[in-house]
């Protein structure tokens, strides 16, 4: 059996989050979900997020498993959407996933949290990284 690449064209948040659930084969939950572009190896991936209990290192932890194969594929543009409804732990991850993408030179594209039908913009323009 073989497959042919899947090519969504996204115009706007509301596509990212609709098109999740379709690159990963399931609806993510608790989960920050990575969306790759521009590279050379474009992929897509999702894990799972610390709890409140983890050690604050968990975010770095995230980061790593995230940013590394990114890094490696030398994929140039990113997307974050985080399935969550704690607030708390999304801030964490995703300021550990701001510094290594500053690190790495990522540009995110948009990055918003998800939660119960609604979402949560985490970068407005004056964030974004060109």
């Amino acid at each position: 059996m073989t497959s042919s690449p899947m090519n969504l064209h996204v115009r706007c948040t509301e596509d990212l989050i609709a098109a999740a659930p379709l690159v990963l084969g399931f609806r993510p939950t608790d989960s920050v979900v990575m969306l790759t572009a521009e590279g050379d190896h474009v992929f897509h991936a999702r894990t799972s997020l610390p709890t409140r209990v983890d050690p604050v290192g968990a975010a770095d932890d995230v980061a790593e498993v995230l940013l590394g194969p990114a890094r490696r594929n030398g994929v140039r543009r990113v997307v974050f959407l985080f399935f969550s409804d704690d607030e708390r732990v999304v801030r964490r991850v995703w300021s550990a996933l701001r510094r290594g993408c500053e690190q790495c030179r990522l540009r995110v594209v948009d990055a918003v949290r998800v939660d119960a039908g609604r979402y949560y913009p985490l970068i407005g323009p004056k964030d974004a990284r060109e």
